[in-house]
């Protein structure tokens, strides 16, 4: 799958417009890494949402609970990145979701479910450790 190439170059995005202190020291804050981080996992898992709705692998209690946990994601990411970011990450997702790797609803693709459940749960620490008011903000 190409979902790590999507995360790098959103990531690369990120490090490149994000706060001009961290741009002027070349670096970015722990915070920042891990948002950044929480972010670009969170465009695969968003891909993920999308792939099993239409294929429907998981039961449906399973369906569910990942609905509610990406739902919850997108609104806690909401809160730290600007719509532009939100926007783009979305529209990656639905790329991705549509792309070769991830079109079938096949036994090619068995046990991919899984691993978009443990990447949701990455993405779930990481925005723990983000304080609430925390954000990203892109430009000028």
């Amino acid at each position: 799958m190409r979902h790590t190439g999507l995360g790098l170059a959103l990531g690369a995005a990120l490090i490149a417009l994000s706060a001009p202190a961290a741009r002027a020291a070349d670096e970015l804050t722990p915070t920042q890494k891990q948002a950044i981080s929480a972010f670009t996992r969170f465009t695969v898992v968003y891909a993920g949402l999308i792939w099993e709705t239409r294929c429907n692998s998981m039961p449906a209690a399973q369906h569910e609970a990942f609905k509610r946990q990406v739902a919850g994601q997108r609104a806690r990411l909401n809160s730290i990145f600007d719509a532009r970011m939100m926007d783009a990450a979305t529209g990656s997702a639905q790329t991705t979701a549509g792309g070769p790797e991830l079109a079938a609803c096949d036994g090619k693709n068995a046990g991919i479910a899984k691993s978009f459940l443990e990447m949701a749960a990455d993405v779930d620490g990481k925005l723990a450790t983000i304080p609430e008011g925390f954000q990203v903000r892109v430009g000028p």
